[in-house]
């Protein structure tokens, strides 16, 4: 379980940083600024792949993925 925790935050991690340091990196500082702005991220899924996403009985989705993006806006200061 541990293990699987430090996989998320450097999953985050890694993602922010791929962000951040990207080739564009002034494109991308826009995006954020968008972010920052709008006060959310908008992230699209499927849902049709487990463990990475998949949706419950009550239409919500779970997994990697979701856990993922949840990480990713927390760092941002943002809601999902």
């Amino acid at each position: 379980m541990e293990n699987m925790k430090m996989m998320k935050i450097a999953g985050a991690a890694i993602l922010a940083a791929g962000l951040l340091l990207g080739g564009a990196g002034s494109a991308w500082a826009a995006h954020l600024e968008d972010i920052a702005a709008r006060g959310t991220i908008r992230v699209g899924t499927t849902g049709d792949y487990r463990p990475m996403s998949y949706r419950e009985a009550d239409g919500s989705y779970e997994g990697f993925d979701t856990e993922l993006a949840e990480k990713l806006a927390d760092s941002l200061h943002v809601k999902v």
